[in-house]
């Protein structure tokens, strides 16, 4: 479905934006448009047939991925006392299996305590809230959301996202092959708040968004996904870069360990020509 344009589009072509704000305004009717769809998920050759924007999908998870870890942070993530021994503390023992966001979500704070390097905080904004008040039959469907600001253009975040339980084709079909609604929502609504500040206005009970971008490649830890804005055709590139199975039944600590590794030090994503 196309788009109302935001600047004047060459027919067959995507749009040129003349400015990063322009990408901006773009953003949003690109979010109301997928969470106005009905399916949870979206095939990627679908995805990529996008006409206003160019957007590719790629997956590397056979791909060796070497995390950018300082050995002072990978010491702490090796201690985490949630990983190691989760039967201890306030938590007794491993979560259900839709409770591991939370989880690890513990343990990032854990790994911070001992190494406070970064910022975190909840989902917020107008599409954040959004996409936090996403439901299927009346039970929300998005929980344990959290954002970690790596660096101005660089963030991750954790979230739990529970149509899996209700779409069959997610079941089906190869779990390589499509990306979930709510990763494509997350990753537009982080590019939208990296680009802007997001300033309250009591009056008319709205934000206000005051354009902060500076340059450079703006990523989020959904799946792995970059755009550059100043590019006057940008590309929305998204990067499945793993797959872990992290349940009480298989748990394993290495794979926790490396989950916090993309949570708290992930590699920038590779820039795609």
């Amino acid at each position: 479905m196309p788009l109302a344009p935001v600047v004047p589009k060459t027919p067959g072509q995507p749009y040129a934006f003349e400015r990063p704000e322009c990408l901006g305004w773009y953003l949003i009717p690109l979010f109301k448009l997928y969470i106005s769809y009905a399916p949870d998920s979206f095939p990627c050759d679908w995805l990529e047939k996008t006409e206003d924007i160019k957007v590719k999908c790629i997956d590397s998870t056979g791909n060796k991925v070497d995390f950018p870890t300082p050995p002072e942070l990978l010491k702490a993530i090796r201690k985490c006392e949630r990983v190691n021994h989760p039967e201890k503390g306030l938590f007794s023992g491993l979560p259900s299996n839709w409770g591991f966001s939370g989880f690890m979500q513990t343990g990032a704070y854990q790994v911070l305590d001992e190494y406070p390097f970064i910022e975190h905080g909840e989902f917020c904004g107008p599409m954040f809230n959004k996409v936090h008040r996403m439901v299927y039959h009346s039970y929300p469907c998005i929980k344990g959301v959290q954002l970690f600001y790596l660096e101005q253009n660089h963030w991750s975040c954790i979230m739990r996202d529970h149509s899996s339980a209700y779409e069959v084709s997610q079941v089906e079909n190869d779990p390589k092959s499509y990306f979930l609604r709510s990763e494509l929502l997350a990753a537009i609504s982080v590019f939208y708040r990296q680009l802007h500040d997001m300033i309250w206005n009591p009056r008319v009970e709205k934000y206000k968004p005051i354009l902060r971008y500076k340059g450079g490649f703006l990523t989020v830890r959904v799946v792995q996904a970059s755009i550059k804005p100043s590019e006057t055709y940008p590309t929305i590139t998204f990067t499945l870069r793993a797959i872990y199975d992290l349940n009480a039944e298989k748990y394993d600590q290495e794979v926790a360990y490396t989950v916090l590794q993309w949570i708290l030090s992930p590699p920038k994503p590779a820039e795609v020509d």
